[in-house]
């Protein structure tokens, strides 16, 4: 599916937009941006789901931040590794 979308995923990588409904990822989508060096900004309202053999490191090197205002669908090791790329949430034992 985002084969088809490949430039709307680039222009999305070049700057910050807003997905209204859903938007997947899968290990492949993400090892593609983190080859190009860029890094993805992503805010979804509606469900954003990242594929179960994306792993917490790669999660980390290709999302730069991730708001998500609906569901957020990851497995509990990636979830936990951008947790503090959600705006408003902070590291454990941080003070504010």
């Amino acid at each position: 599916m985002l084969q088809t979308h490949a430039p709307t995923l680039q222009q999305a990588v070049a700057r910050r937009t807003m997905t209204l409904g859903g938007a997947v990822y899968s290990r492949r989508d993400l090892e593609k941006v983190v080859a190009t060096g860029k890094r993805l900004s992503i805010r979804v309202v509606g469900i954003l789901s990242i594929a179960e053999d994306v792993s917490p490191k790669l999660a980390r090197a290709a999302i730069k931040s991730v708001s998500v205002f609906g569901k957020f669908r990851a497995s509990p090791e990636v979830k936990a590794a951008l947790l503090f790329r959600q705006p408003g949430k902070k590291a454990e034992g941080s003070r504010e």
